[in-house]
């Protein structure tokens, strides 16, 4: 049987990070592993950063699994399952809803040769209670699904802020181990245990609870705007675009992402609630920008990336 695990949390929360310590911890273990990549929006920034990885790799663009994408992605799974492999690991939507997932289980070609052997829910801690309370749906669908939890950029964050959120964890979801140590202290033994360790979906009525409890998946109000470009630009220039976008003027911004050319390299940036982060990184791909949010300002983002250079604009 294929092992299924699922890197599931919020928009920004890190899944694409946490998922290349599994891959390593994987191919260390010389399983031979897929991962599907679904992004909400037209350009997969994340599949991007991934390519080095040197797996095969699916990507599900412009819509979530849970809603637009669901039949796209039974039959991505189903294909996937022919090869064979050891294990495949999904990566939602930072806005994904479970419910639909264990409806495919229901399906015979699915469940006779693969079952979902973990949910592993990712924590963006300095922005927990902002989501908890402006996202709830979302951030506890996400929270009480998962069979482990683990927290994310704790790097600068008090014990005692640290330990308030876990408990507030354990009182949405009791039955998952919450992990808050550092990722760069996080063994590949300790990774295979995250995925193989917990026995919460192995259990059949579970699951069978689960899909049982299915109700109707309300349609996503968010929008999202993907940008190429061929601009070049310097750290400066790209710091003073990204310190605009926490204004009204371009909407809400909730998650944005891209890698974009620069004199030498190319610049990785990430935005979540309007705190951002730039790094120099070798890329094979660049020139992409991804936004997801609301009431998203399509041409004035156009706008400020790409101004007279030559460009593809998503709708």
């Amino acid at each position: 049987m294929v092992r299924l695990d699922i890197v599931s949390g919020f928009l920004g929360a890190g899944k694409t990070a946490f998922i290349k310590k599994i891959i390593e911890a994987c191919i260390e273990r010389r399983e031979k592993i897929v991962l599907i990549e679904n992004e909400y929006g037209q350009i997969n920034v994340d599949g991007a950063l991934l390519k080095d990885q040197d797996i095969e790799i699916h990507e599900l663009l412009q819509g979530c699994v849970c809603c637009t994408l669901k039949e796209e992605f039974a039959f991505t799974l189903q294909k996937i399952l022919q090869q064979k492999p050891d294990r495949i690991i999904f990566e939602p939507s930072g806005i994904f809803i479970f419910d639909e997932i264990f409806n495919l289980f229901k399906d015979p070609k699915i469940a006779e040769q693969c079952y979902i052997n973990s949910v592993t829910t990712i924590v963006d801690a300095p922005n927990f209670h902002q989501n908890n309370n402006s996202f709830t749906r979302f951030f506890d669908n996400q929270i009480q699904h998962a069979s482990t939890l683990v927290l994310s950029k704790t790097q600068n964050m008090a014990p005692a802020a640290i330990e308030e959120i876990v408990q507030l964890l354990k009182e949405k979801n009791n039955r998952a181990p919450c992990i808050a140590k550092e990722w760069g202290d996080i063994s590949h033994q300790e990774m295979m245990l995250i995925l193989d360790g917990n026995t919460k979906y192995a259990l059949k009525n579970y699951l069978e609870e689960m899909s049982e409890d299915h109700h109707v998946h309300e349609p996503h109000v968010f929008q999202s705007v993907g940008i190429r470009t061929g601009r070049i630009f310097e750290q400066t220039e790209l710091e003073e675009i990204l310190g605009q976008l926490s204004t009204a003027q371009y909407g809400k911004i909730l998650r944005g992402k891209g890698i974009v050319n620069a004199r030498e390299n190319c610049w990785e940036f990430n935005i979540v609630n309007g705190a951002y982060q730039i790094d120099k990184i070798s890329s094979t791909t660049s020139g992409i920008a991804s936004f997801i949010g609301l009431d998203l300002k399509k041409e004035k983002l156009q706008s400020l990336f790409v101004k007279a250079d030559p460009f593809l604009m998503f709708p």
